[in-house]
């Protein structure tokens, strides 16, 4: 038998599973929210009539839908929102700890080390291009996965409630609101003109990234020009 807290709680994660699945454009779907539904109103609009068998089959179905979800379509399963911000964290390995996107910091003090100039520039060039790549790449994961995790939200706190699996997406959920935007996520700079310093930093390194960008296109584009010219020449 199910405790009444419990209960009430896998009642609450019921009726988020009806809500989406009345959104259903297949009979099917309909059915099953109707089925939830009912079953839901007999347990808690008729409390004097519902017994213990009723309010745990209730639970039972609740629980059933839910270790299912994943094979319903995909616009019907809970936590749909932050499925795309999830295949693109694995896929660019944001979740990283280190400040680069291709370098591990141990390896840069090793390669250039080992260098002279004008080489070392030119890598000491390529490591700061790194560290801008991945500012701008969290930056715009954060943009997008800030909205999706606020709508998963009320999904991934009614799973913990109800006491069901929902761990892994309640870790991305907070890696997407908080690890995601290092700015207001890491422990070690609390403070406010902490926050602004590594703002400037980051508005200076994306500075110099765009202006060396500029740079480099006008020199690929004069090389372009270059060999059309040479092209042309009879």
């Amino acid at each position: 038998m199910q405790s009444s807290t419990h209960s009430k709680a896998v009642l609450e994660l019921g009726k988020l599973l009806v809500a989406k699945l009345g959104l259903a454009d297949d009979l099917l779907g309909q059915w099953v929210a109707h089925d939830v539904a009912a079953r839901i109103n007999a347990v808690e609009n008729n409390p004097e009539h519902a017994t213990t068998a009723m309010r745990d089959e209730c639970v039972k179905a609740i629980l059933t839908l839910w270790e299912h979800r994943n094979t319903l379509p995909s616009h019907l399963r809970p936590l749909q929102e932050i499925e795309p911000i999830t295949r693109t964290l694995a896929a660019l390995d944001v979740e990283r700890g280190d400040d680069y996107r291709y370098f591990r910091p141990i390896l840069k003090d090793a390669v250039l080390d080992t260098v002279d100039e004008p080489m070392r520039h030119w890598l000491e060039l390529a490591f700061s291009l790194d560290y801008s790549a991945r500012v701008l790449i969290q930056h715009a994961l954060q943009s997008a996965g800030t909205a999706a995790a606020s709508q998963a939200q009320p999904w991934v706190e009614a799973a913990l409630k109800a006491g069901v699996e929902a761990e892994p997406d309640r870790q991305t959920i907070e890696f997407l609101l908080e690890r995601l935007y290092p700015d207001d996520a890491d422990r070690e700079e609390k403070t406010e003109m902490a926050r602004k310093k590594t703002l400037r930093d980051k508005i200076l390194r994306l500075e110099s990234f765009a202006e060396l960008a500029g740079g480099v296109a006008a020199e690929l584009r004069e090389k372009l020009d270059t060999n059309l010219s040479t092209q042309k020449e009879p």
